[in-house]
């Protein structure tokens, strides 16, 4: 048991309509939050009717929500009259409180990744829905900062009994073939990458030699089911749940309601087959990218890189950043930070245990390293997230 509960337990009423992997890692959170810090009773539900016969059995003092039916909720919640948290916002944020992932930012991570592999085309494909138009905005944007084309292909969102897979499939062909390859392509979910694979197929354009694509959302399952497998962005859904959770306990307990929504920063990017390739077609620079790669997170010297180009250290540093605006040193320096964020996020590793697998000469090495790049020290950057609810477990 978590230190400081109350004898009183609360029972708070928690509504989920939408399936998924994506649902199910928020819910994974609000479980988390509930068992490790408040003393609660969950009643679960599929929609307000279920809810209104919860709520006939005993007295409900907060609620949790993400659902189709806002309206009717928002009524229920109303007749209630008891804190409410709407976790990953789908609507206008008005009565009720609400967390969210930052989609937008998911979408910004994407670009970064794709344009560090060195994509100057690109695509984005999805339907009108609120999370995926955010994720392509946030993609556009961080494109159009690059002065990076971006083509978009949005589809209406309707219910998938009423959609042809045969007219999706030939919508995608036709956008597809004009595209200039190699483009990289952020698709609005993980989901959709058997029919934008199949269309690929159509076209005998290969994956991700021609079409490089990423998703979001990092379900796994959905990821394995194209060849070569789907990168996709982590959106860190469980933390949405627990960040969900705390306010709501928060609020119950009479603290203060935020002043807008509390924003989730997606968490990491998930590589596979989907991006495996570099997208230079200066041979020199690729050459020097593919063993940068190779080699992460141990350090590669210039001369090494040089050596493996084929040619002089500063005419690959002219050509590097040239095509990438960045030098192959602090490409060294940016790949093996990914490397040692990766391992403080997705596991208990201890910090000094991560500065000798990044080959930082000493713990303090890592530590201003990653202080110069991040702002924070390796535990502050780990503690900032779990506070965002990514829980670890103990370290031994």
């Amino acid at each position: 048991m978590g230190s400081g509960r109350s004898t009183q337990r609360k029972r708070v009423l928690v509504l989920e309509s939408f399936p998924g992997h994506y649902n199910r890692e928020i819910l994974r959170g609000v479980a988390r939050y509930a068992r490790h810090h408040g003393n609660w009773l969950i009643a679960y539900g599929a929609s307000a009717q279920a809810a209104r016969q919860i709520i006939r059995t005993s007295r409900v003092e907060g609620v949790l929500f993400r659902g189709s039916d806002l309206a009717s909720v928002r009524r229920l919640i109303k007749v209630l009259r008891v804190p409410a948290v709407e976790y990953d916002q789908r609507s206008p944020f008005r009565a009720c409180y609400c967390t969210s992932s930052d989609h937008e930012a998911a979408g910004c991570m994407a670009a970064l990744y794709l344009t560090a592999r060195g994509f100057r085309q690109f695509g984005g494909y999805g339907t009108d829905a609120p999370d995926f138009r955010r994720r392509r905005q946030g993609f556009q944007n961080a494109l159009a900062q690059a002065g990076l084309p971006c083509s978009v292909l949005e589809t209406r969102f309707v219910p998938a009994a009423r959609w042809s897979h045969r007219q999706r499939v030939a919508e995608l062909r036709r956008w597809l073939s004009t595209l200039k390859t190699p483009a990289a392509v952020l698709l609005g979910d993980d989901a959709t990458a058997p029919r934008i694979a199949e269309a690929c197929d159509a076209l005998q354009l290969r994956i991700p030699e021609d079409i490089a694509l990423i998703g979001v959302g990092n379900d796994e399952v959905e990821c394995e089911l194209v060849w070569p497998m789907l990168t996709s962005v982590d959106l860190g859904a469980e933390r949405v749940g627990f960040s969900a959770a705390e306010l709501l306990d928060r609020l119950m307990s009479g603290g203060t309601p935020p002043e807008s929504p509390i924003m989730i920063p997606p968490l990491r990017i998930v590589e596979r087959g989907s991006t495996d390739v570099l997208a230079v077609e200066d041979e020199a620079v690729a050459a020097a990218l593919r063993l940068i790669r190779e080699r992460c997170p141990q350090p590669v010297g210039g001369a090494e890189l040089s050596a493996q180009a084929g040619v002089s250290r500063r005419t690959l540093e002219t050509r590097f950043r040239r095509l990438l605006e960045t030098s192959p040193a602090a490409e060294v320096r940016r790949q093996r930070m990914v490397f040692a964020k990766d391992m403080l996020l997705s596991s208990n590793t201890k910090v000094v245990a991560v500065a000798a697998a990044c080959h930082y000469r000493s713990l303090a090495d890592l530590v201003v390293t990653f202080r110069k790049a991040t702002g924070l020290t390796p535990t502050a950057f780990r503690s900032a997230h779990q506070r965002r609810g990514q829980v670890l477990p103990a370290e031994v």
